[in-house]
């Protein structure tokens, strides 16, 4: 059983003192040797283990992260990226049109005469 642990500071009130601030998970791992990660705002982060550390469920309490229960199954397809087949985009050609300087200087004065005010 893992967890998906999840920063949400920044859906806090704009007012609010810890909004938009990174927090701070501890816990003690099995040679007794206590950790620190810092999770900012955002990020998302997987806990492998069956229960949640304190300072997790205090974090959780105040709502500055969200966790969420995955299964084994999930955790192997998160970590384990699909690689996709690489598609090449085909390649454009311009097209290049030229034009006689009289066929724009008379479409030009089309253009003029017909919004001109006649008086």
């Amino acid at each position: 059983m893992a967890f998906k642990i999840k920063n949400i500071t920044n859906s806090l009130d704009k007012r609010h003192p810890f909004v938009n601030t990174a927090v701070d998970i501890e816990y003690v791992q099995k040679n007794s040797v206590k950790e620190k990660i810092k999770l900012k705002v955002g990020e998302e982060l997987i806990f492998d283990g069956n229960i949640l550390p304190i300072s997790i469920h205090n974090l959780r309490i105040k709502k500055f992260i969200r966790v969420v229960p995955i299964s084994d199954d999930q955790v192997a397809g998160l970590t384990k990226p699909e690689q996709q087949p690489v598609i090449e985009a085909p390649k454009k050609l311009a097209k290049v049109v030229v034009e006689d300087s009289e066929s724009e200087s008379k479409d030009d004065q089309e253009s003029k005469s017909k919004y001109t005010k006649k008086k």
